[in-house]
């Protein structure tokens, strides 16, 4: 049986996306074949990458990946996109059956510097956690009952 294919879709994937990505595989291991992607990709900002290996994510071949490499190649169970301006970018994947809307606030949008900067990244890392741990939760219950 094929694994769930799971898109965290961004305008960037340069934050969010990848988090949702990273923290999936942290909990999920290889239960779903999940990617992350941007409309207009970005190189992943570097306190990212340091978040996420201090929650302990392995971000040692973290790429950031264009959406147009996907689009017609990947068959996805699940997209999630996971910023408010994707929305009027975004076309629905053909072969796609669902779609979620996680909206986090972009990081890079606000001006700040140092710890500052930091804490907003450390932040933005708790929201996702906290939203990817709650979905795995969902899931395993929607497949019990």
């Amino acid at each position: 049986m094929d694994r769930p294919r799971i898109l965290f879709l961004g305008t960037h994937n340069a934050t969010s996306s990848q988090m949702a990505e990273s923290l999936i595989r942290k909990y999920a291991g290889d239960a779903y074949e999940v990617y992350s992607a941007g409309m207009q990709p970005l190189p992943i900002d570097p306190l990212t990458i340091q978040v996420l290996e201090e929650a302990g994510c392995n971000m040692s071949h973290a790429c950031s990946k264009n959406y147009s490499d996907l689009v017609g190649k990947v068959p996805f169970s699940l997209i999630v996109t996971v910023c408010q301006d994707i929305q009027s970018l975004y076309t629905f994947s053909p072969g796609s059956s669902m779609l979620l809307s996680w909206d986090f606030c972009d990081p890079l949008q606000f001006p700040a510097q140092g710890e500052d900067r930091l804490e907003r990244f450390r932040d933005l890392r708790d929201q996702v956690d906290q939203k990817v741990v709650q979905f795995l939760a969902d899931l395993k219950s929607i497949s019990t009952d």
